[in-house]
């Protein structure tokens, strides 16, 4: 696989919508979020970019920001890059994981996102990754980022899975696939 999910780069955007409930939205709160806490923002890095599915719908409402994407795989940056295009606006790192982005200057960026990211790092990895985002967040900054994450016991664990299934065949999924999803539960 080209990057550390269950999907190719080609054919990530629609298979994440059909894997991960509410995926859709999780971009359209995050750009409202950001409108009514960081309106003016000027530079917001996106980690994980994934294939620019974020700054796609933030460019539009963001004219005056600089954008800044990483990601640890080369082929959704190239995704990325032909989603968004060579936009003015628009600085793309090598490929990086979160916790070694380095920029020049620490607290840089009025916005960070990281959507679905931190989740495939260990735990120590989830803090550095963290912990880096902070430092590079302007004072007053806003951080943004949406997980997985796993239920307290067993039951719950189980009724969370069976609607993750359920969801899964909703969207068009074979049982098959959404099983192979499920069996994903707990394995790094």
């Amino acid at each position: 696989m080209d990057n550390k999910t269950p999907h190719s780069s080609s054919e990530y955007d629609i298979s994440v919508k059909k894997t991960i409930p509410f995926y859709r939205y999780f971009h359209e709160q995050t750009v409202d979020l950001v409108m009514t806490i960081k309106p003016d923002a000027k530079k917001w890095l996106d980690t994980g970019c994934g294939t620019g599915f974020l700054i796609e719908k933030a460019l539009p409402v963001f004219k005056d920001c600089i954008f800044v994407l990483a990601d640890p795989s080369m082929e959704m940056l190239m995704m990325a890059r032909n989603r968004l295009g060579c936009h003015k606006n628009i600085k793309y790192l090598d490929p990086v994981r979160t916790e070694d982005i380095k920029i020049k200057t620490s607290k840089e960026f009025d916005v960070i996102t990281a959507i679905q990211v931190h989740h495939y790092l260990n735990r120590e990895d989830r803090i550095k990754a963290t912990v880096n985002c902070y430092k590079l967040l302007k004072d007053n900054g806003i951080y943004i980022t949406f997980e997985n994450i796993r239920p307290e016991n067993d039951w719950a664990i189980d009724f969370q899975l069976d609607r993750w299934m359920d969801f899964q065949l909703l969207e068009g999924r074979s049982k098959k696939d959404a099983a192979g999803h499920r069996k994903r539960f707990g394995v790094k």
